[in-house]
């Protein structure tokens, strides 16, 4: 169950523990965004986060910026990492910030705590070949594998 939940002028923004889900389900998020549906984000997944507070005058926003992705300035009806977030009222500014506040806290855990991103596994260095053929004689060392077994695979390994 979403901790906090906000009514932007684009969708539906709901804070859990482990993620952002962003919803389009409503009338003005259909109106922005069509048939988009909802969007998880995970907190390590999650680069920054770019929040103006909305004044009397002009609409604030939520936009979440993913880690591996190229930050453009679009429009905020046309971001899809976007919650518009309209000033009508004092309660609504205040629920805003309370959100903001909440994801805030929730990334900041998620970092001491050392959560990985798919992004960042997947950008992981790969093992080098002199890495492999070294397990592969501790391997042969302990019997795992034959002495045959360990020469072709080293083989395989440097382009024999």
């Amino acid at each position: 169950m979403a901790s906090i939940e906000i009514k932007g002028s684009n969708g539906i923004l709901k804070v859990f523990d482990d993620r952002v889900v962003i919803s389009r389900a409503s009338v003005m998020g259909f109106m922005a965004q069509g048939f988009a549906g909802e969007k998880t984000i995970f907190y390590p997944d999650i680069s920054s986060i770019d929040y103006r507070k909305p004044t009397a005058f002009v609409n604030g926003y939520i936009r979440f910026v993913l880690a591996g992705t190229v930050e453009r300035r679009k429009t905020a009806s046309k971001d899809e990492n976007v919650i518009t977030l309209a000033a009508f009222s004092k309660d609504k500014v205040e629920s805003y910030q309370r959100a903001y506040d909440e994801i805030m806290k929730n990334l900041s855990s998620d970092r001491k705590r050392g959560q990985v991103s798919a992004t960042e596994a997947a950008s992981a260095p790969a093992p080098s070949a002199a890495d492999e053929i070294k397990k592969l004689k501790e391997l042969l060392d302990i019997g795992a594998i034959t002495q045959a077994e360990f020469d072709a695979k080293k083989k395989q390994l440097l382009g024999l």
